[in-house]
């Protein structure tokens, strides 16, 4: 420990030291002296204020803000009272003094993590700060302005009630600044505005929008001043604007536009400085995008810098011998940001106007154009535009495709590579109706391509666009190519490079997915080279080649199926432990294609896989069990000590942020073979559960991935079927089985309702309600207790009343002056999420009626007053929805549901015949129910229930695609008055009508029912 200042001094100097001993020596003492606070933070600012050397008081300033800042490990509570006082007043004065630019940066960072300190504290407070900070905005010295605005920028939420009482003050010195003739002033003018609006209210935020041309003109200043660093400062305080607060910009768009477009067109400019330009541009696009396409010209003057930007392309050499992966390391290009970008806005604006614009004024030109570059330029727009413009490019994918096709033969290779690129990426948008209206002219293209032995990138390209055809092409489909798309993929495996070998295995695979046992017929021919790869390729350069052929066979395996496949599962399974087995590196790919191809080995092999499972779960269990890796780091440190393959990193205030997402895609992975074993071994994987619920039922909670939260709600249900089905077999379900199981849901369901209730992804949040419901079914009766019970409801509710909050919101949307048409789509894409969240829990309601039949009614009681909400909406969904449990109700309840048809069956009746087709749809079922379980209770009914079926039958519409399945439940639903009301109603008359309507032949389950029906009136 150091204990004088001479020795402080020593301990400081050898902080820098070459010699890592000394190095260390001294980061111990520093450590030791810790443990005096008032000795250490006195000598630092010691240091500070003595010393001559400027790289030792800049650290001395690190160390200092080290000490006494936010951070978990700060010594500022530990200072003794006058020791902080003379800290704050020292730290003022020294700050005020400081000469050195750099110094005085250091030490303003160390006043504001101070005042974090301070402030962060109920009650805490430095009064002496805000008159430093006053007195400085008034200083003729430009280095006390720009010190005065960059503390108040930092110290902004902190600030707010101050700032909110002194907002006029506040305004004067922020318009004053902003037009000061010192760079740095205005630049600090800039941060602080850009701080304070995050703060404001929107009505307060509105006061400051004069001071956007002010706000703008800093950009030109530091261009002016040839500060490319401070402009590019600057527009990214623009971007943060465009994402936070976009209405704001809206009164100078166009000021706002032109100056980025001029900064685009600058060429003399950096490419950061241009492409933070458009960046401003894509955000702006994607926070507000009705307010750009209302913006006259927007489209006209951006697409064409876009695509400007694309075709700056060179051919390097480079591009030939690598592969695609390879490819996408090297430095982003100008067209690699024009290329992110088109793909941005298309997803933003939409292709209402995009397409129209695109395919009449820039496409055909970039097509027919001499240059590669162009043609290049074109069919990747294409490419790109495909996901965002969907629902436009669909009726003219016929006209497009036969486009695309001839550039398959074009000279030039990256044109071919460019056109294999389109029609994959269009395979996978359009799905199956691409692969339905164009397999006849796209794949023998895409065939035609893989003989260009002499570009292997372009092969393998065209081997990857039958990858994505693929994925939603029907066996039927595809049978007619197989011969000559599998010989051409035969050559590639075994005479290709590396690269091409890879796509080609890839591509096997896709196909014997698709094809299914149709594939049988080339079984023997592929399975013997894919089992000598994975016998002999073992360099290094092969661990793709080898996670991709383990990929390959298990696809080919479930395709062909068990019977087939069996003969060689043995020496398959053994060549993969062995693998397993070799210490593989982390980061080796082979990892990821070994855990799901277990999984699917386990599907086609069933029962037969359960003796592996003591092989493959370890590692599976050990990928699943990865803790959330994150790291915070300083914005100071390097970013080289910092960055990593797989880690991601997102600035946070003065931090960065770093998750590792190859351990995120790993674990998601793991917990998705997990549900996949479960799923597929039922009691077969019985010993795993108590093991893989320890690890799952935390995951349901894992923030950073929603795949591993999906996977894991998924996996619940199945644990229990597991469960539930090994003590059945053994024969003691009644008693340790049962204790078991309740045993596991007591443990799994507090976590699993605590995760739906945080979820606010709505996607994510149906598939978690699905499985919730799962999961009531597979326990079975008796296994919730009432405060389970009670709690369930409990969150149901909650999750009503959301969709409610979501409603309001999107209310207020539909109001604001910038909504439009593509708008209004997204907000009924939203509600339709809605709906789903609704039908989810009517689910997981009328499973716990179906488990728990009356005992569940006092429950029921509890939420009916939200349900009768529903019934009421004016929403057709929402009276879907409600009905949907009144029918559950009646069918699981019977007599006991009698006193709630005077709440539901007043809406039920009239809905019959409603236009919304899912509501005539539960209703007219429901009609049936009650018909069915009602008894002589529900005679008063029935008459009124039979007209309204009889209309539902005879309705104009009763066949058409939406309404044919509600009127097939119609005709069921007659029929079942005429078995179970036959006292009520003239069924001789009724039937031979009835059997007038027949056949029914749609709804595969209710003319199950109607048949059933009918022989039961033919034995009668």
């Amino acid at each position: 420990m150091a204990r004088t200042l001479e020795e402080f001094q020593q301990v400081i100097a050898n902080f820098t030291s070459i010699d890592n001993a000394n190095r260390k020596r001294a980061e111990e003492i520093y450590e030791e002296t810790k443990k005096n606070p008032d000795f250490l933070v006195g000598s630092l600012f010691q240091c500070i204020r003595s010393n001559a050397d400027t790289t030792t008081r800049n650290l001395c300033c690190v160390l200092l803000r080290r000490a006494i800042g936010t951070s978990i490990n700060s010594l500022w509570k530990n200072l003794s009272p006058q020791t902080q006082l003379a800290v704050k007043s020292q730290l003022l004065e020294t700050l005020s003094t400081e000469q050195t630019e750099e110094t005085r940066t250091q030490l303003k960072n160390v006043t504001t993590e101070l005042a974090r300190e301070i402030l962060d504290e109920e009650g805490g407070e430095w009064p002496e700060l805000l008159m430093f900070l006053f007195n400085l905005i008034k200083s003729p010295q430009p280095e006390d302005r720009e010190t005065s605005l960059s503390i108040f920028a930092q110290l902004a939420e902190y600030l707010k009630e101050t700032i909110q009482s002194q907002f006029q003050f506040l305004y004067s010195v922020l318009d004053s600044s902003l037009k000061d003739s010192n760079l740095k002033v205005k630049l600090a003018a800039l941060l602080a505005t850009s701080e304070f609006l995050h703060i404001c209210e929107e009505t307060e935020r509105k006061h400051f929008q004069h001071l956007l041309p002010f706000m703008l003109e800093t950009i030109s200043a530091a261009l002016t001043a040839k500060e490319e660093e401070k402009a590019q400062n600057a527009l990214e305080l623009f971007v943060e604007m465009a994402e936070l607060h976009p209405v704001f910009l809206k009164p100078y768009l166009s000021q706002l536009l032109s100056a980025c477009v001029a900064i685009m067109k600058a060429d003399h400019l950096e490419d950061d400085t241009r492409h933070l330009a458009l960046e401003f541009i894509a955000t702006l696009c994607e926070s507000r995008p009705a307010m750009v396409r209302k913006h006259p010209g927007f489209l006209e003057t951006v697409i064409p810098l876009i695509v400007e930007m694309m075709w700056d392309i060179e051919d390097d050499e480079d591009w030939y011998e690598g592969n695609d992966e390879d490819y996408s390391e090297v430095d982003i290009t100008d067209s690699d940001i024009g290329e992110e970008t088109l793909d941005r806005l298309s997803i933003a604006l939409g292709g209402v106007l995009l397409v129209p614009f695109m395919f009449n004024h820039i496409i055909p030109q970039l097509l027919a154009a001499q240059d590669w570059q162009k043609r290049h330029t074109g069919l990747m727009s294409i490419s790109i535009m495909s996901e965002g413009c969907l629902k436009q490019m669909r009726p003219l994918l016929k006209d497009i495709v036969s486009k695309i096709i001839p550039f398959l033969r074009d000279p030039h290779p990256r044109i071919r590579w460019a056109a294999c690129n389109c029609i994959g990426q269009m395979s996978s948008d359009f799905q199956s109706d691409f692969q339905e209206q164009l397999h006849s002219i796209v794949l023998p293209g895409l065939i035609a391509v893989m003989d260009d032995s002499a570009n292997p990138r372009v092969q393998g390209h065209a081997a990857a666009a039958i990858i994505n055809f693929c994925e939603n092409a029907s066996s039927k489909l595809l049978e007619p190519y197989l011969d000559p798309l599998l010989s051409k993929l035969y050559g590639l495996l075994t005479g290709g490079r590396i690269s091409v070998q890879e796509q080609a295995t890839t591509a096997i695979a896709a196909i014997a997915d698709a094809a299914e046992t149709i594939f049988t017929k080339y079984y023997d021919n592929f399975v013997p080279v894919l089992k000598s790869i994975l016998a002999n390729a073992n360099g290094k350069e092969y661990r793709n080649l080898r996670g991709k052929t383990m990929e390959c066979i298990s696809l080919i395996g479930g395709a062909v199926g068990k019977e087939k496949f069996y003969s060689d599962a043995k020496e398959i399974m053994e060549l993969m432990m062995n693998t397993q087995n070799a210490q593989l590196e982390s980061d080796d790919p082979q990892i990821g294609f070994l855990l799901q191809s277990w999984a699917r080995i386990c599907k086609c092999m069933g029962q037969d896989f359960v003796p592996y499972l003591q092989y493959v779960m370890p590692p599976l269990l050990a990928s699943a069990s990865i803790s959330p890796e994150v790291t915070v780091v300083e914005n100071d440190d390097s970013a080289d000590e910092v960055q990593q393959d797989g880690w991601q990193f997102v600035a946070l205030g003065d931090k960065r942020i770093g998750i590792n997402t190859s351990a995120m895609e790993e674990k998601a992975t793991a917990c998705s073979m997990i549900y996949c074993y479960v799923n597929e071994l039922k009691e077969g994987f019985f010993p795993f559960v108590e093991e893989v619920s320890k690890i799952l039922v935390p995951s349901m909670r894992y923030y950073f991935s929603s795949s591993v939260r999906t996977a894991s709600w998924s996996a619940m249900p199945q644990l229990i079927a597991s469960a539930v089905a090994y003590f059945e077999k053994s024969g003691s379900i009644k008693g340790a089985g049962e204790m078991y199981v309740r045993n596991l849901v007591s443990f799994i369901l507090p976590e699993y309702l605590n995760s739906i209730e945080e979820e606010d992804e709505l996607d994510t949040l149906i598939l978690g309600l699905d499985s919730l419901a799962e999961v009531f079914d597979n326990a079975g009766p008796g296994i919730l207790t009432r405060e389970q019970l009670e709690t369930v409801t409990v969150l149901c509710q909650l999750l009503i009343k959301n969709v409610g909050t979501r409603r309001e919101e999107r209310e207020k949307l539909k109001g604001h002056e910038d909504h439009d048409d593509d708008e209004e789509e997204k907000i009924e894409e939203d509600e339709e999420r809605d709906q789903e969240v609704l039908g989810g829990i009517a689910d997981i309601i009328g499973r716990l009626l179906k488990t728990y039949k009356e005992e569940y009614l006092v429950y029921f009681e509890q939420i009916l007053p939200d349900v009768k909400a529903l019934l009421d909406s004016h929403r057709g969904s929402d009276k879907q929805t409600a009905i949907c449990i009144f029918d559950d109700l009646v069918e699981h309840l019977g007599l006991s549901s009698l006193k709630y048809f005077s709440i539901f069956l007043p809406i039920l009746l009239p809905s019959i015949t409603s236009a919304h087709a899912p509501l005539r749809q539960a209703a007219v079922y429901g009609a049936g129910l009650v018909a069915q379980h009602g008894g002589n209770e529900s005679s008063q009914f029935i008459p009124e229930l039979l007209r309204q079926l009889s209309n539902a039958i005879t309705l104009s519409d009763a066949k058409d695609e939406f309404f044919v399945c509600p009127t097939e439940n119609a005709i069921c639903a007659v029929g079942k008055i005429c078995l179970y009301q036959s006292s009520v109603v003239d069924t001789a008359k009724i039937l031979p009508i009835w059997l007038s309507t027949l056949p029914v032949t749609e709804d595969k389950e209710e003319s199950k029912s109607t048949y059933n029906l009918l022989c039961t009136f033919v034995e009668q």
